[in-house]
């Protein structure tokens, strides 16, 4: 096993580092797992940010993957020909999303967004748009903050929903929508989980997909 370094910081919690093939990979604990910590051969343990899933930077660059679990929330839609009109307020249920961040000197220069299933590790494309179809994030106009730790980047999934959804990339062919945004928003009303039956396959697994965006394949 190579050299494994444990971090108290004021800031991130606690936290273990380790470097393979030039790459240097972080792990979140909480301090529960410290007295355990020194006789496991190998370490598992809850994030000190409970929804983060990975941590690698290289360089000037970090790699941060983050799950948020399904919810009911509100969301603020208008289609793309009603450009400059007020948004309208919906309240519909958000599935479980995976969140990857790349992260260069404080500043985010990439952003992924998937939609998941509990215990399952296959993907889905967000079902409200703004996103590209290899599921980068469109922001828009919306100013972002920097990012100076795992901390910041765990508000950056509330600023996104937040943020109106105005049909761009909503119609994409991959999508497979026959209805307009406000239309499908609508079509989930009375809906308290969002159905499987309306989310369409990435065609990607939450590892392969969180490696691909990794720090190391700049």
């Amino acid at each position: 096993m190579g050299k494994l370094v444990v971090t108290v910081c004021t800031e991130d919690g606690i936290f273990l580092e380790s470097e393979e093939n030039g790459t240097l990979n972080r792990k979140y604990i909480s301090s529960a797992d410290l007295p355990s910590l020194f006789s496991a051969t190998r370490v598992t343990s809850v994030g000190f940010v409970p929804s983060m899933m990975h941590y690698s930077y290289k360089g000037d660059v970090k790699t941060i993957a983050i799950a948020t679990a399904p919810e009911v929330r509100q969301i603020l839609v208008r289609e793309r020909s009603e450009r400059g009109s007020p948004y309208e307020k919906r309240m519909v249920p958000i599935p479980a999303l995976l969140w990857v961040f790349r992260i260069n000197k404080e500043r985010m220069s990439h952003s992924f967004l998937r939609a998941m299933l509990k215990n399952s590790d296959s993907l889905y494309r967000f079902p409200f748009g703004n996103t590209h179809d290899n599921g980068e994030i469109c922001w828009g106009n919306v100013s972002l903050p920097a990012i100076t730790s795992p901390r910041d980047a765990s508000r950056l999934p509330e600023i996104f929903l937040s943020s109106g959804f105005n049909g761009d990339l909503y119609l994409s062919p991959r999508n497979n929508r026959n209805a307009s945004l406000k239309e499908f928003v609508l079509s989930l009303a009375t809906a308290t989980v969002f159905p499987e039956a309306a989310l369409n396959s990435s065609q990607e697994n939450v590892v392969s997909y969180i490696e691909a965006q990794s720090a190391d394949r700049r």
